[in-house]
């Protein structure tokens, strides 16, 4: 299965009144390759449209981004060839989250650190990749090399991960992808701000448009559940653009918008520094 064709991201209609602080991170970044140099997986969820990464660079130059964590997306596999190249074109300016086999040697892996990459993703939203069982088994390999494991999954599923979580540094994809039909009060959410309790947990603050039709039609909406989680622990709250926004077929979001969202989530200075520069560097350039 293959999923049907998806639309390629929209030039922006509304350029951000402000750029993002001087050394900003956006964590949520995917390349999507040349199918003929890079082939996608045969068994995937969805075909995603063309688009060259020098279009984003583009997008970094004009909103002032300096950095990008470019993640393995699902349609690839274990495959990161399409991402490394990328990263080994532009090192100043990305580092990558890859999906790797629990059979990969530690000299495998030694190599990927050599060329920038920071950990291993799981998503279980889409076909393709590795299991959470999988992921604990590579869990202590990795912890040599300072990597952490980051998770797509929705907040529901976040107890058939506990023991992955207990033992692993976890960032969590798409505001852990959290029902606001239950509101801010729900189960779920509240075992989300629990996790941000732990210093080894961070949520990224990226794709609203993908958590419900509400947060899609206005990403407004989401300002109390950013409001709850800055509350919880503003030390382990990360951004992300979800650049080329994969598996949309209708309404691809607009750049410029979800920027301005983020103004509006995050509205002093201080606390914007700390999200887009201060966190990211904290996890992916440690000093």
């Amino acid at each position: 299965m293959t999923g049907s064709p998806c639309l390629p991201p929209c030039k922006p209609t509304v350029l951000p009144a402000l750029k993002v602080p001087a050394g900003a991170w956006d964590t949520h970044v995917h390349v999507i390759g040349n199918p003929e140099q890079f082939p996608f997986a045969l068994e995937r969820s969805y075909t995603p449209a063309l688009c060259d990464i020098h279009q984003y660079i583009d997008w970094m130059n004009l909103t002032g981004v300096a950095k990008a964590v470019l993640v393995q997306p699902s349609i690839y596999g274990t495959d990161n060839a399409a991402m490394l190249y990328a990263m080994a074109a532009f090192p100043q300016r990305f580092v990558g989250i890859a999906v790797v086999s629990p059979t990969i040697s530690d000299a495998e892996l030694d190599t990927l650190a050599d060329k920038g990459v920071k950990g291993i993703r799981v998503n279980i939203t889409n076909k393709g990749g590795i299991s959470i069982s999988q992921a604990q088994q590579l869990a202590h390999r990795i912890a040599r090399l300072g990597w952490h494991i980051e998770l797509q999954l929705p907040t529901n599923a976040l107890e058939q991960a506990k023991e992955l979580i207990a033992i692993a540094n976890i960032v969590l994809d798409h505001f852990s992808f959290i029902d606001p039909a239950h509101g801010l009060s729900g189960a779920d959410f509240k075992k989300l701000l629990r996790l941000l309790d732990r210093e080894r947990c961070w949520v990224k603050l990226s794709a609203p448009y993908r958590i419900s039709p509400q947060w899609r039609a206005d990403y407004a909406a989401a300002t109390p559940y950013v409001n709850a989680l800055i509350h919880a622990n503003p030390n382990r709250l990360l951004w992300g653009s979800d650049w080329p926004h994969t598996d949309i077929h209708d309404d691809m979001p607009d750049d410029g918008m979800l920027l301005e969202a983020l103004w509006q989530w995050l509205p002093d200075t201080p606390l914007r520094h700390k999200v887009l520069v201060d966190n990211p560097l904290h996890l992916y350039a440690p000093q």
